[in-house]
Protein backbone atom coordinates (compact mmCIF):
# COMPACT_ATOMS: atom_id res chain seq x y z
CA UNK A 1 0.00 0.00 0.00
CA UNK A 2 1.19 3.66 -1.15
CA UNK A 3 1.08 6.09 1.55
CA UNK A 4 -0.98 9.25 1.32
CA UNK A 5 1.52 11.39 2.78
CA UNK A 6 4.23 10.89 0.74
CA UNK A 7 2.62 10.63 -2.49
CA UNK A 8 1.51 14.12 -0.97
CA UNK A 9 5.10 15.52 -0.51
CA UNK A 10 6.27 13.65 -3.82
CA UNK A 11 3.68 15.77 -5.84
CA UNK A 12 4.54 19.04 -4.07
CA UNK A 13 8.31 18.15 -4.85
CA UNK A 14 7.73 17.18 -8.42
CA UNK A 15 5.33 20.88 -9.00
CA UNK A 16 8.07 23.06 -7.23
CA UNK A 17 10.72 21.77 -9.61
CA UNK A 18 8.73 21.30 -12.65
CA UNK A 19 7.65 24.89 -11.92
CA UNK A 20 11.57 26.12 -11.14
CA UNK A 21 12.26 23.96 -14.39
CA UNK A 22 9.88 26.37 -16.45
CA UNK A 23 10.78 29.51 -14.55
CA UNK A 24 14.46 28.73 -15.35
CA UNK A 25 13.60 28.28 -19.32
CA UNK A 26 11.78 31.27 -19.59
CA UNK A 27 14.25 33.15 -18.28
CA UNK A 28 17.03 31.17 -20.59
CA UNK A 29 14.56 32.43 -23.32
CA UNK A 30 14.70 36.27 -22.35
CA UNK A 31 18.26 36.16 -21.64
CA UNK A 32 19.46 34.31 -25.22
CA UNK A 33 16.29 37.45 -26.80
CA UNK A 34 18.86 39.77 -25.02
CA UNK A 35 21.71 38.73 -26.37
CA UNK A 36 20.85 38.26 -29.66
CA UNK A 37 19.57 41.82 -29.65
CA UNK A 38 22.58 43.82 -28.19
CA UNK A 39 25.13 41.70 -29.59
CA UNK A 40 25.96 43.94 -32.69
CA UNK A 41 25.98 47.38 -30.80
CA UNK A 42 27.91 44.59 -27.59
CA UNK A 43 31.04 43.98 -30.45
CA UNK A 44 30.72 47.70 -31.65
CA UNK A 45 30.75 49.46 -28.20
CA UNK A 46 32.54 47.06 -25.65
CA UNK A 47 35.18 44.88 -27.44
CA UNK A 48 36.11 46.70 -31.00
CA UNK A 49 37.17 50.17 -29.82
CA UNK A 50 39.90 50.52 -27.81
CA UNK A 51 39.64 51.91 -24.20
CA UNK A 52 41.02 53.50 -21.48
CA UNK A 53 38.80 51.78 -19.25
CA UNK A 54 39.77 48.28 -18.85
CA UNK A 55 38.25 48.04 -15.80
CA UNK A 56 34.88 48.54 -17.51
CA UNK A 57 35.32 45.94 -19.74
CA UNK A 58 36.46 43.66 -17.46
CA UNK A 59 33.26 44.41 -15.01
CA UNK A 60 30.91 43.89 -18.32
CA UNK A 61 32.46 40.84 -18.72
CA UNK A 62 32.23 39.12 -15.63
CA UNK A 63 28.65 40.41 -15.65
CA UNK A 64 28.10 38.08 -18.42
CA UNK A 65 29.69 35.35 -16.64
CA UNK A 66 27.97 35.53 -13.97
CA UNK A 67 24.68 35.46 -15.86
CA UNK A 68 25.72 32.77 -17.96
CA UNK A 69 26.96 30.95 -14.71
CA UNK A 70 23.32 31.58 -13.20
CA UNK A 71 21.11 30.08 -16.16
CA UNK A 72 23.68 26.68 -16.28
CA UNK A 73 23.43 26.49 -12.75
CA UNK A 74 19.64 26.87 -12.97
CA UNK A 75 19.71 23.79 -15.25
CA UNK A 76 22.11 21.82 -13.88
CA UNK A 77 20.48 18.66 -12.05
CA UNK A 78 16.93 19.32 -12.46
CA UNK A 79 16.89 15.57 -12.43
CA UNK A 80 15.83 14.43 -8.80
CA UNK A 81 16.26 10.75 -9.27
CA UNK A 82 20.02 10.81 -10.37
CA UNK A 83 21.70 13.24 -7.57
CA UNK A 84 24.64 11.88 -5.97
CA UNK A 85 26.74 13.23 -3.10
CA UNK A 86 29.31 14.37 -5.60
CA UNK A 87 26.50 16.45 -7.69
CA UNK A 88 24.94 17.70 -4.64
CA UNK A 89 28.36 19.06 -3.31
CA UNK A 90 29.61 20.32 -6.24
CA UNK A 91 26.03 22.06 -7.63
CA UNK A 92 25.73 23.85 -4.10
CA UNK A 93 29.42 25.32 -4.21
CA UNK A 94 28.97 26.23 -7.95
CA UNK A 95 25.96 28.03 -7.00
CA UNK A 96 27.68 29.77 -3.71
CA UNK A 97 30.99 30.85 -6.50
CA UNK A 98 28.55 32.59 -9.13
CA UNK A 99 26.32 34.09 -6.17
CA UNK A 100 29.65 35.25 -4.90
CA UNK A 101 31.15 36.41 -8.10
CA UNK A 102 27.67 38.35 -8.74
CA UNK A 103 28.21 39.94 -5.23
CA UNK A 104 31.62 40.93 -6.02
CA UNK A 105 30.75 42.47 -9.59
CA UNK A 106 27.61 44.02 -8.00
CA UNK A 107 29.54 45.71 -5.38
CA UNK A 108 32.52 47.21 -7.73
CA UNK A 109 29.72 48.49 -10.13
CA UNK A 110 28.18 50.34 -7.11
CA UNK A 111 31.63 51.58 -5.39
CA UNK A 112 32.54 52.85 -8.81
CA UNK A 113 29.23 54.70 -9.41
CA UNK A 114 29.33 56.22 -6.30
CA UNK A 115 33.12 57.40 -6.74
CA UNK A 116 31.65 58.92 -10.09
CA UNK A 117 28.79 60.42 -8.21
CA UNK A 118 30.55 62.08 -5.67
CA UNK A 119 33.64 63.49 -7.54
CA UNK A 120 35.73 60.65 -6.37
CA UNK A 121 35.78 61.07 -2.98
CA UNK A 122 37.10 58.18 -1.95
CA UNK A 123 36.02 57.87 2.09
CA UNK A 124 32.31 57.28 0.75
CA UNK A 125 33.69 55.39 -2.18
CA UNK A 126 35.09 52.88 -0.07
CA UNK A 127 32.42 53.29 2.45
CA UNK A 128 30.08 51.85 0.00
CA UNK A 129 32.48 48.84 -1.43
CA UNK A 130 32.50 47.12 2.32
CA UNK A 131 29.23 47.73 2.89
CA UNK A 132 28.63 46.04 -0.30
CA UNK A 133 30.70 43.40 0.49
CA UNK A 134 29.44 42.56 3.72
CA UNK A 135 26.70 39.69 2.21
CA UNK A 136 29.36 37.86 0.67
CA UNK A 137 31.42 37.87 3.55
CA UNK A 138 28.54 36.53 5.53
CA UNK A 139 27.37 33.86 2.62
CA UNK A 140 31.39 32.89 3.08
CA UNK A 141 30.87 32.17 6.32
CA UNK A 142 27.44 30.45 6.33
CA UNK A 143 28.48 28.34 3.62
CA UNK A 144 32.01 27.16 5.51
CA UNK A 145 29.59 25.54 8.18
CA UNK A 146 27.47 23.57 5.54
CA UNK A 147 27.28 20.20 5.41
CA UNK A 148 25.50 17.58 2.98
CA UNK A 149 23.54 14.92 2.06
CA UNK A 150 21.46 12.69 -0.08
CA UNK A 151 17.79 12.27 1.18
CA UNK A 152 16.18 9.29 -0.79
CA UNK A 153 11.70 10.08 -0.52
CA UNK A 154 10.42 7.43 -2.71
CA UNK A 155 11.37 7.26 -6.43
CA UNK A 156 13.45 10.66 -6.26
CA UNK A 157 17.00 11.51 -4.38
CA UNK A 158 16.85 14.91 -2.91
CA UNK A 159 19.99 16.83 -2.09
CA UNK A 160 19.84 18.41 1.54
CA UNK A 161 21.94 20.95 2.97
CA UNK A 162 22.45 21.96 6.68
CA UNK A 163 24.14 24.43 8.65
CA UNK A 164 24.59 24.53 12.60
CA UNK A 165 23.79 28.23 12.11
CA UNK A 166 20.04 28.90 13.42
CA UNK A 167 17.08 29.80 10.31
CA UNK A 168 16.58 33.05 12.30
CA UNK A 169 19.82 34.20 12.10
CA UNK A 170 20.33 32.98 8.52
CA UNK A 171 16.83 35.14 7.62
CA UNK A 172 17.81 38.51 9.32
Amino acid sequence: MSDPTLEQELASILQSNFTAICCQTVICGILLYDYILTFGKEVELVWQRPTRALGGTVIFFLNRVVAVGMIILGNLNTDLARYTYASCNYSVIFDVAITLLAYAVWAAVSAIRVHALTRRYWPLTLLTLALALLPPAVDIWLSSTMTFSIAPLGPLVLCMESSPVSTQLNTK
